[in-house]
């Protein structure tokens, strides 16, 4: 996990390279204190956040691509959102910390879907097939091209179809089991932690 603090609050995302360690019982039970014990979050109007799908602030559900426009928007009505009343809006009482607040939500489209150990090995081989044939394919016809091209990777039909499915930024989900690779989208070679938290000081 990596930490770092700014304006005195203490911040957290996930580190892949420490995913041996983490388990379901390490979900972070958000606390605007900061970290609590050996936790993961993100910092999302004046909370730390757990990286779950979806995540619920005020009991209200957030995910990756459900999220009021002012989080990636000046331009917004609040009078048209659905999320919250504009009085008690927790992203409005934030305000002065809304860049924060957009940044650590950024944090979250980025990394919850972030595939780690193997699994990492199984999306590159998938997005790098996809991309190489062209058109879009069913996942099980392309788990046995996997399977032939890549017999070390203890690739399976439903392992394909979890990759496929978690990484939607990655992958078109053309339903009925069939995927496409988005052109153009590569994961970077470098830790996507040190390309988020390099922004946050830019």
């Amino acid at each position: 996990m990596e930490t770092f603090t700014l304006d005195e609050k203490i911040y957290a995302a996930f580190d892949e390279t420490s995913s041996p360690d983490w388990d379901q019982k390490n979900l972070y039970d958000a606390s605007p204190d900061g970290l609590s014990g050996k936790k993961e979050g993100f910092y999302f109007a004046n909370w730390l956040m757990p990286f779950k799908i979806p995540f619920v602030l005020n009991h209200v559900e957030f995910s990756p691509s459900e999220y009021p426009t002012c989080i990636e928007s000046d331009n917004f009505d609040c009078a048209t959102c659905h999320f919250f009343m504009s009085n008690s809006c927790p992203i409005l009482l934030d305000q002065e910390n809304l860049e924060l607040t957009r940044k650590g939500f950024e944090i979250y489209q980025k990394l919850v879907y972030w595939p780690r150990g193997e699994s990492y090995n199984l999306f590159e081989a998938a997005q790098k097939e996809l991309l190489a044939h062209g058109k879009p394919l069913h996942f099980q016809l392309l788990s046995k091209i996997l399977i032939k091209r890549y017999p070390n990777l203890g690739i399976t039909d439903r392992k394909l179809h979890k990759i496929l499915r978690l990484n939607p930024i990655f992958f078109v989900n053309l339903e009925d089991g069939v995927f496409q690779a988005i052109p153009g989208i590569y994961k970077s070679d470098e830790s996507p932690l040190s390309i988020i938290f390099g922004s946050l000081f830019d």
